[in-house]
């Protein structure tokens, strides 16, 4: 054992460390008779977890233009998150994970801090990889080209916009008659690892982190 322990150098501690980072998952709270939203039914249950090297945080936005996005941005200036991942009820009748915000008047109201307003925005979720991986478990999900106009969309544009975060991505969860909480949960969970297996990717080759 003695000279197990003197042949660890601090390179072999650095090559096999996994760094751990932190991401902010954000569900919504009720509306429109959804008393229990489901975005926040399948967030709040990662709470304090740690998936794939990830440290979770949580938190619950109201479903109001404005409020949501200032939470959001708040949020990230405050905990400084690696991720953020945003999730809300869809109506795809499966999982969505969004690949662009639109501008439209209701999409960049009251946003702050937006230094630019682009016609549109592109996720930086490996998109491709997480429906693969969701087929593979037999999830039925989709990458999502409908984000809806309203504060979903708004809070994709808000997140999809800050150049400080490595990654941030939006996932559309279905009515909870048509899957499982518990399958949400495992889905997003495994969103998770693909986005932790392309930040892995690009540190190791040395690329920049650019949305897709």
């Amino acid at each position: 054992p003695a000279f197990f322990f003197e042949n660890i150098t601090d390179e072999w501690i650095e090559r096999n460390a996994q760094k751990e980072y932190t991401v902010l998952v954000t569900g919504f709270d009720s509306f429109a008779g959804y008393v229990n939203n489901p975005s926040w039914e399948v967030a709040k249950r990662l709470h304090g977890r740690k998936i794939a090297g990830f440290r979770i945080q949580i938190a619950k936005l109201p479903v109001e233009y404005g409020t949501s996005a200032e939470m959001v941005t708040d949020l990230v200036s405050t905990l400084q998150p690696d991720v953020v991942l945003s999730i809300g009820l869809g109506f795809y009748g499966k999982l969505a994970v969004e690949a662009t915000a639109y501008k439209c008047s209701s999409t960049v109201q009251k946003i702050p801090k937006l230094k630019t307003v682009s016609d549109e925005v592109n996720t930086s979720f490996p998109k491709e990889q997480i429906v693969k991986r969701w087929e593979t478990e037999k999830v039925p999900g989709i990458i999502g080209h409908s984000p809806g106009a309203y504060v979903c969309e708004h809070i994709m544009y808000t997140i999809f916009s800050m150049e400080e975060l490595n990654k941030a991505g939006f996932i559309h969860v279905p009515e909870p008659h048509q899957m499982s909480v518990e399958t949400m949960i495992n889905a997003v969970v495994a969103a998770l690892e693909e986005v932790r297996n392309e930040l892995e990717s690009k540190e190791k080759s040395g690329q920049p982190k650019e949305p897709e």
